[in-house]
């Protein structure tokens, strides 16, 4: 066999020479390649799931919350005909399913957080808020916009010809006027009103009472 010495030296030194310049070079590129590789590896961060510090109370969200509105709903419609009326009470049945399962959940987090103690001063507190955001409240201003959709109806018949369609089918409808009048308030007083009970009541009254801190839910 002939060695590399002999080869060098007497068959081609030239064509020797640059194949050992080749191999020289492939073996250097791929040990450059490999450190390349390598320290992208160990740069790029490993990827780490979110984590929410906050997660969101579905009783708040909509459209859950929109059941604590359902007896309003009721409300609104009771004075458009005698049907109506009589199915009032059941639009209830929603509502308080809704107050129940909000309080029993808050009493839940109370309860990990510091107790039966801690739990029921939570749900107390949500009891609080839903009994005056959610239904004396939003009810109040049904009858507040009844009233005045009523009397304003009244005030435009005076001015309005007879037989102008508007006040043949609606101003002249007095029960439709109410219901339409009872939804344009709840419809433009539910957040207010929210905002209301929870900085004023809750926040200012309620919180420091029970010795609790933070709001009765997360910011929408």
């Amino acid at each position: 066999m002939i060695g590399h010495d002999h080869f060098r030296k007497n068959v081609n030194p030239d064509l020797y020479k640059g194949m050992y310049d080749h191999n020289k070079n492939t073996s250097q590129g791929y040990s450059n390649n490999q450190v390349q590789q390598d320290e992208v590896t160990i740069s790029q961060p490993q990827h780490k799931p979110d984590i929410k510090s906050h997660e969101k109370d579905p009783y708040t969200e909509y459209p859950l919350r929109g059941f604590a509105y359902t007896n309003e709903v009721g409300v609104a419609l009771k004075d458009l005909n005698p049907t109506c009326g009589k199915l009032e009470k059941f639009f209830w049945v929603p509502a308080l399913s809704y107050f129940a399962l909000d309080i029993a959940d808050k009493f839940k987090q109370g309860k990990e957080e510091g107790g039966n103690v801690r739990g029921v001063q939570y749900g107390i507190r949500q009891g609080i808020f839903h009994a005056l955001s959610s239904a004396a409240l939003p009810m109040i201003a049904i009858d507040i916009g009844k009233e005045v959709f009523e009397k304003g109806a009244h005030q435009l018949k005076k001015v309005v010809s007879n037989d102008n369609i508007i006040k043949k089918k609606f101003l002249n409808n007095t029960p439709l006027v109410k219901t339409v009048g009872g939804f344009a308030a709840l419809i433009m007083a539910a957040k207010p009103i929210d905002k209301f009970v929870e900085h004023y009541v809750i926040k200012k009254a309620i919180n420091p009472l029970f010795g609790l801190k933070g709001e009765h839910e997360p910011k929408k």
